[in-house]
């Protein structure tokens, strides 16, 4: 069987494989709608029900670093994907009398299932847990 290539069909190849290319230079980005369920206070050793959702856009790099911007802080939160999991964690000041909150989150790219806590100026603080979603942008 022989086959005829045209120079249409060389371009439309060309063009394909440099989109492809570029997207793995640009790495992944993900939108997540994350919600909670419960919440471990570190402080008590108790967990009780909570509800809410964070949106979060996650942009992973072909070396697997990633970034996370939630529509809940304005600090990035900074870590690194594996094929399993999304870890990163934030670092922001909570205003002008010096309280430092370090925030981090992890996610299971298998199953969803969602971690979020905190602590102010290191000392015990709240895990939240739920499981995230695929979404879009609403506009």
């Amino acid at each position: 069987m022989k086959f005829a290539v045209t120079s249409g069909v060389i371009v439309t190849l060309l063009f394909a494989t440099s989109a492809l290319n570029a997207q793995e230079q640009r790495g992944e980005r993900l939108y997540l709608n994350c919600k909670l369920t419960k919440t471990w206070d570190e402080k008590t050793k108790e967990i009780s029900p909570t509800s809410g959702v964070q949106g979060l856009i996650v942009t992973i790099a072909t070396d697997g670093n990633l970034r996370i911007a939630s529509d809940k802080i304005s600090a990035p939160y900074i870590g690194t994907s594996t094929e399993v999991s999304l870890y990163a964690a934030a670092e922001y000041k909570l205003d002008s009398t010096g309280t430092t909150v370090r925030d981090w989150i992890e996610i299971s790219r298998l199953t969803g299932e969602y971690k979020n806590g905190f602590s102010i100026n290191a000392a015990a603080g709240l895990v939240h847990f739920g499981e995230c979603s695929p979404s879009t942008r609403k506009f």
